[in-house]
């Protein structure tokens, strides 16, 4: 079963359900993805529009990378999942000899780094929805702004929960650079996501008339 194959209720419910997978990995993914997805309607509203003209051709590329990420990133809902799965079959391997013990603990680092990677995956991808929306903000339908400010918001869970599902799989990872380059990846991103999204945030706010952007 494919999560992304399951209607909005199924999916729904498949979460709430007492299953610890999907969770909030697949969640932060599918927040990227729907981000994306906003850029690309945005996009959709914009383009063959006589007075948005002179964007067509940023307005073009803004869609084509669009539709590529939510692409990607709908692949990210099912893998974190998988991912996740893949560390609880590794600590359920025997462990009745020294050998199959230290097969055992190595799977189980195997599995761990799998799973911090797949979250750091979601984390990359939609943190480079941050200049489509951007794009579509500066040069798409002003009709639209508040979708774009919506695809922003989604983005900034996406990466915050993302980011959450990288630490917490450190946390029992032996391998000290790759823990420490890892951390330092992630909180650069967060940084610049952080950075992109006050700015959204601020022109939003004036479009709108928002009192508190912030």
């Amino acid at each position: 079963m494919k999560l992304i194959d399951l209607t909005i209720k199924e999916f729904s419910r498949e979460l709430a359900s007492a299953s610890p997978a999907p969770g909030g990995g697949s969640l932060a993914a599918l927040c990227g993805a729907l981000s994306a997805a906003l850029c690309q309607m945005v996009s959709n509203l914009t383009l063959g529009k006589k007075k948005y003209a002179d964007a067509e051709d940023i307005i073009t590329d803004t869609k084509l990378r669009a539709t590529t990420l939510a692409d990607q990133l709908l692949k990210l809902v099912d893998e974190d999942t998988q991912s996740y799965n893949r560390v609880i079959e590794a600590y359920k391997l025997p462990k009745d000899t020294p050998a199959t013990e230290q097969l055992r603990l190595d799977a189980i680092q195997d599995a761990l780094k799998a799973a911090a990677d797949v979250p750091f995956q979601t984390l990359t991808q939609s943190a480079s929805a941050m200049p489509l929306i951007k794009a579509v903000i500066r040069h798409g339908n002003p009709n639209c702004i508040t979708d774009a400010g919506v695809a922003a918001e989604l983005i900034s869970t996406a990466v915050r929960g993302a980011a959450y599902n990288v630490c917490i799989n450190l946390l029992d990872i032996h391998d000290e650079a790759f823990v420490s380059d890892l951390k330092q990846s992630t909180a650069d991103i967060l940084s610049s996501v952080q950075e992109d999204l006050d700015h959204v945030r601020r022109a939003l706010a004036l479009a709108v008339n928002l009192e508190d952007p912030l």
